[in-house]
Order: structure tokens, then sequence, then C-alpha cells
């Protein structure tokens, strides 16, 4: 992506962290239409992009080597492990194209791609059209979007902060944690010691203790799941301090509105949960990175 002027200071809590810039138009296309029930992986030797669908039940390579994989409603997108640049499967032409130069991070939400710059002093946001990219806020140690929004912690002390949705307006919205993950209308952390779990409404206010120790979060319309010390996954119950086991953790989870992917630390392994227990069906596939949507 091109690199934008350098931002202004890190956001003060509480206020916006840059004068609005103008609001940009996004592209009128549609986002590409996904099958319900689809989970996108890198190959475990980085050669091929795999797709998989419920509704035939098969992978199918659709594209070349990669790195990192991102997928929502605004498309699926990876990085070449070669020179970090990002770029945009078109499913009617099953072609890429280039979009932007390497970054520090992607996220992806909604209809949105946002990215840290490769030398960290800005927040990014692609503008759908091209190559364009538009920088909406000053710097930032990590992203992490879903349906509550796009959030960003502090690189000075670990804060977490909200993007208001418009030119680089950002709000706070809560204390520094070991890791956060955005639900649909909430967003939670691990408290920075790894001994507890908090809860806050879709603004990032209103926190509330509901479990821990854990290691790492995972959100989506599927629930909110964690993976703790002793190697388990967790789903949260919905009360306070309830969390059932659901299996096993591995090297990553991918959550969608409805399912749950996980790649398995012994031997990279596919599966998929079943919702029921700690039932987990085997995709028939290896991968290092995963993505998937509804």
């Amino acid at each position: 992506m091109p690199a934008p002027a350098r931002a202004p200071a890190p956001y003060p809590p509480g206020r916006a962290s840059a004068p609005p810039l103008p609001v940009f138009v996004p592209s009128s296309a549609p986002p590409a239409r996904q099958a319900p029930g689809t989970a996108y992986v890198v190959s475990q030797d980085r050669r091929n992009i795999l797709r998989w669908t419920t509704e035939d039940h098969s992978w199918k390579v659709i594209g070349p080597a990669a790195d990192e994989i991102f997928a929502s409603p605004a498309g699926l997108f990876a990085t070449n492990p070669g020179d970090g640049h990002i770029s945009k499967y078109d499913e009617p032409s099953r072609s890429w194209s280039q979009i932007g130069f390497p970054g520090e991070q992607f996220v992806t939400t909604g209809d949105g791609l946002y990215a840290i710059t490769e030398h960290r002093d800005a927040v990014v946001h692609w503008t759908g059209v091209g190559s364009d990219w538009v920088s909406i806020g000053s710097p930032a140690a990590r992203l992490y979007a879903g349906g509550a929004g796009l959030f960003a912690t502090s690189p000075d002390n670990g804060a977490l902060f909200r993007y208001a949705g418009y030119g680089s307006t950002w709000v706070d919205a809560g204390g520094p944690g070991a890791d956060f993950a955005v639900g649909p209308d909430y967003v939670a952390r691990i408290s920075p010691d790894g001994k507890e779990i908090w809860q806050g409404n879709g603004r990032g206010s209103n926190w509330r203790r509901i479990g821990g120790p854990a290691t790492r979060l995972y959100a989506g319309g599927a629930g909110l799941f964690a993976t703790d010390a002793a190697g388990r996954i967790l789903k949260y119950v919905g009360a306070a301090g309830s969390w059932t086991t659901i299996g096993r953790a591995g090297v990553t989870l991918a959550v969608t509105g409805n399912a749950v992917y996980r790649i398995a630390a012994d031997g990279r392994a596919v599966s998929r949960w079943t919702g029921q227990g700690s039932e987990w069906v085997p995709l028939g596939a290896t991968a290092s990175a995963i993505a998937a949507t509804d």
C-alpha cells in the first residue's frame, strides 16, 4: 500500500487521534458472494490456497503460494510469501490482483480491509478501488476486528481504542490486555497477567469479568472462545464464570457466524466443530493458515 504521510502522535484516551480526514466513498460494486459455510486455507507447504464449502465438502485449489489469508464479506485476500504484497481474489474470473504493498498487520471485517503500515506509522483502510488506501489513524500496536467494528491498541501503553467509523477519529475503549477479540456486539480481553477474561459492549465500555485464566481469544457469531494453558478450547455460555470445554487447542481457530474451524497442533489437520460437546469433523486437509466465512 502507498506509505501515507506520518500520522499524528498516538491518540490520547477519550479523544480523536487527529482532525477528521475527508470521508472516502467506498466502491459501489457489491461484495463478492461467498458460498455458505466456506473455509479457506494456505496449504501446509504454503504453495497453494484452497477452498472448502459445506455445499461440496471438498477442497479446491483457488490460488498460488501465500503467507496469510483473510476473509469477510469484503472478499478473500492473501499476502505473498515473497514480498508481502496483498492481493484480492476475484471469483468470476478466478484470478488474483494486487491491491497493496506489505503491511505490519492486515484485518478484515464486514466490507472493510484495514492494515497497520509496514513502518508501523499509521492505520490505513483500503478504499475498495485498485490499490488506493487512506490513512485513518496514527500508529497502533495491533488491530482487532469483528462485527462490533475496528479496534486498535496503543503502542505506548496497550490501551484499547475503537474506530468511530469516519475520518481518523478513535475513542477510548478500555485498558490494555494480553489479547482481544471482537464479537458481533461486544469486545473481550484477557487481562495483562493472563488470569482473567473481561467482556465489554460494542463500544468498549461497561466491562465485566466473565472468566479466566486464558491465553488466546476468538469471537464471531458462533460465540466467544478461549484457549488456556492446559491446551483446551473453552466456549463462553453466557453467564459470568460459565465456560465449557469443546476440544483441544491447536495452532489457531477461525470463528464465523455459525461455525468454528481449527488447525490442529499435531499435523496441522483442519477440522470443523460440530456444535456438540467436543466433537470435531476432519475436513481432509492440512494447513499453515486459515480463514472462514458464512
